[in-house]
């Protein structure tokens, strides 16, 4: 007859329990009354501050130890966190004209001394060192992807394939577009340039600008259209005399791939089916392209030189971080639609990008990676 009194007693047990608990959650009334506080400054209790010396940028991912004096391996980065506020020189030896060596709970013990001032004092201290080998060598997949590829083979067995090898596809006016082919042919060819430099034809393929330029020159003229131009565009490699045979050789090889592309471009419909066909299975597949651990570790630059026939010329500087072809590329595409969906864009149709977007974009092209830079 003993179980009720037992549950009782674990019942007021549970009670008195509770009770407890309630009254030593923070901000609780205690025991006797009293509102309860937490032990020491509020500050304790604050969620951590955002150091930006401690948020990661560009290719730096790994998150930063917190912990002076210990070193880690996190996400292929080798990380070391210093000790703040340490001043610890390499000779352990004091400065007897440092007016902080009255200091005993940090005392500095270094052959160096700050200058005076608070803005000053410790301005040179390391927070966090971090290492991280380079991405390596490169591989076939960050070249040309596997899509572009294809899309080539596809282009070849189209049957207005011949469209891609004409400078004047997109001209409206037949007469002009008569014009531009006999004045502005699409050339494949090798030429020398300026300070022994070797030109080769424009990468990946020479059948992509020149079309659009002679669009644009269309569409962007004040009144009538001013007669048509000659347009060339290349590769540069430049070097000295001891690299001219290779850099011949580069350039050859380069050409020869794209007369191939053209005759197969104006070659017969049979023949450009097999050609298509042959290409399809000897390209990589859509998807082959390079990992997506390999798209931020890559820092590139181009110099775009222009001239006309009476010797203006123009220079661009280009600067990016991001691999050119998957990353850049893309937030190249996302600044551009931020662009245009704010303001109207300064020529319509098929143009090239500066003259729908206006050099005024320039600035905010930043915020993908991309600084450029013009002169002339």
């Amino acid at each position: 007859m003993r179980a009720p009194r037992t549950v009782a007693c674990l019942a007021a047990v549970a009670v008195v329990g509770t009770a407890l608990a309630a009254a030593a959650a923070p901000g609780s009334p205690s025991a006797i009354g009293m509102p309860f506080s937490q032990p020491g400054p509020p500050i304790l209790y604050r969620a951590p501050a955002h150091a930006p010396q401690l948020q990661n940028a560009g290719i730096w991912h790994a998150k930063p130890i917190l912990i002076s004096g210990t070193h880690a391996y996190r996400d292929g980065e080798y990380l070391y966190q210093d000790y703040l506020y340490d001043d610890h020189g390499a000779r352990f030896t004091k400065d007897p004209n440092d007016p902080r060596s009255n200091n005993d709970f940090s005392a500095p013990n270094g052959t160096y001394t700050y200058p005076t001032g608070i803005a000053n004092a410790n301005a040179a201290d390391f927070v966090e060192v971090r290492v991280k080998p380079p991405p390596g060598l490169p591989r076939p997949s960050d070249g040309i992807s596997g899509g572009t590829g294809q899309s080539m083979a596809e282009v070849t067995g189209d049957p207005d394939a011949a469209v891609a090898a004409d400078s004047a596809a997109l001209v409206g006016d037949p007469a002009r577009a008569l014009a531009v082919r006999e004045t502005s042919p699409i050339e494949v060819g090798i030429r020398r340039g300026p300070g022994g430099s070797v030109i080769a034809p424009m990468a990946p393929a020479a059948f992509i600008n020149p079309a659009v330029i002679q669009r644009t020159a269309e569409l962007t003229a004040p009144g009538e259209p001013a007669p048509p131009f000659r347009y060339r565009e290349g590769v540069a490699l430049d070097g000295g005399a001891a690299t001219l045979p290779v850099r011949l050789a580069a350039a050859g090889a380069l050409a020869a791939t794209q007369l191939g592309m053209r005759r197969a471009l104006l070659a017969g419909p049979a023949a450009r089916r097999r050609v298509s066909s042959a290409l399809s299975r000897i390209l990589p597949s859509s998807g082959f392209g390079p990992d997506p651990d390999r798209l931020e570790d890559w820092h590139w630059s181009m110099r775009v030189e222009a001239a006309t026939r009476r010797e203006h010329r123009i220079e661009v500087e280009v600067e990016a971080v991001g691999h050119p072809g998957y990353l850049t590329t893309a937030k190249m595409l996302g600044e551009a639609g931020l662009i245009l969906a704010g303001s109207a864009p300064g020529s319509f149709g098929c143009v090239t990008p500066a003259a729908a977007l206006g050099t005024g974009s320039i600035a905010q092209l930043e915020h993908a990676g991309l600084r450029i830079s013009a002169a002339g």
